[in-house]
């Protein structure tokens, strides 16, 4: 079948909807599937993506709405000879435009919110949402025949949302690597002299980065051997308020820097002994599952859909406050190296068991199968 994918974006860091999309194109288009992904400002991906991408520049006004009549233009003529419009993602103008074409063209329409429907992403810039809500994004909601949940969590906010139409199930997925490219491209943990607590992804005022640098200062002064990294891409106005709070502390063995891409990404989470992700709201966690997937274990708080990690023994589901996050990296930094690598290994059986692309692809071509007369219910759909 022929799928339009649509995402308003697809920047340089792997990870988040950027990476989740074009990871679910690439592995649509391994099925069999003819797929053209269309978004907005961004360059073109290498050949071997293995799909058609393309990219229409942003109108400066009003920015914050992406506004892309290229886009939209493109998107009436690519419905002609389709099957099915996939739109990921909400609040800009290219997620608003499917449901316009999907009207127009009369073809079916699956949206993926992408964690944008969570009640703390509803009240951050609330007044403006609101108000987008009610003139564009809800009526281009209501066109989908099918709405997509990576967690049950986000199945949950569909439904406060009101929205009736089935939903599917089915979580991101994540590329394992292999056992010897592990070993190859990062240094032996237990060499380490001194063990390493990452935070890999947006610094960003929901990531709760600022309760984590809370937390490490009392650490700190009772793990000398350990240190806390901090990665990846921000506003530089947040960015440097952490970095004084960091100052402000007095704590040493913290560090701020920049976005890790591709090889650099894996070496960073390959050599750390724990991963942490405090977040207030996280509709998947993809950076939870790339850790797991590299052998590290994982802090992360029931604000993110990953509860198994108790129960799997590689890693802790917390509530989200100082005083827990605080305990629950002295039990983590208590913990010898044996013991962090058997954690480590059962995240990464854990991810290989449930979280391969190809199921993932399988699962989401059923779907589109499903919903144009072709095949049975999948079980991943949601009627209730």
């Amino acid at each position: 079948m022929k799928v339009i994918q649509v995402v308003p974006h697809v920047g340089n860091e792997a990870s988040g909807p950027t990476y989740s999309v074009v990871r679910l194109a690439q592995s649509l288009a391994d099925a069999g599937d003819d797929v053209l992904l269309l978004s907005v400002k961004d360059g073109l991906l290498p050949e071997s993506a293995r799909f058609k991408h393309q990219i229409f520049p942003k109108s400066k006004f009003p920015s914050m709405l992406w506004r892309s009549p290229g886009l939209y233009r493109a998107l009436k003529t690519e419905a002609l000879n389709s099957d099915l419009i996939h739109s990921h993602s909400m609040w800009v103008m290219p997620n608003v435009y499917p449901g316009w074409v999907s009207r127009l063209k009369s073809i079916p329409l699956v949206v993926s919110p992408r964690g944008t429907m969570s009640s703390w992403a509803l009240s951050n810039s609330a007044i403006k949402k609101r108000l987008f809500w009610w003139v564009l994004q809800k009526s281009a909601l209501e066109r989908a025949v099918c709405l997509h949940a990576t967690a049950e969590q986000e199945y949950r906010d569909i439904r406060s949302a009101g929205f009736k139409q089935p939903v599917c199930v089915i979580p991101n997925g994540v590329d394992i690597p292999e056992q010897l490219q592990l070993r190859s491209i990062g240094k032996n943990r237990n060499a380490e002299s001194v063990k390493e607590v990452l935070f890999l992804g947006r610094i960003h005022l929901v990531k709760g980065i600022d309760i984590l640098i809370s937390a490490w200062s009392k650490v700190a002064r009772q793990r000398t051997g350990w240190q806390l990294r901090i990665v990846g891409p921000g506003k530089e106005d947040y960015v440097q308020k952490l970095r004084n709070q960091v100052e402000r502390e007095s704590i040493l063995n913290c560090t701020i820097r920049g976005p890790l891409y591709g090889q650099d990404k894996q070496k960073a989470y390959h050599r750390a002994n724990l991963y942490v992700l405090p977040t207030h709201s996280e509709n998947f966690g993809m950076t939870v599952a790339e850790s797991l997937a590299n052998g590290t274990p994982v802090i992360t708080t029931t604000n993110a859909p990953w509860a198994e990690l108790n129960a799997r023994k590689c890693g802790w589901s917390i509530d989200l406050s100082e005083d827990q996050l605080t305990e629950t990296l002295l039990e983590a930094t208590a913990l010898d190296e044996k013991e962090l690598r058997a954690m480590g290994f059962r995240g990464r059986q854990f991810m290989e068991e449930k979280y391969s692309w190809e199921s993932v692809a399988l699962q989401m071509n059923h779907v589109y199968s499903w919903l144009l007369g072709e095949a049975d219910i999948p079980s991943c759909v949601r009627l209730d």
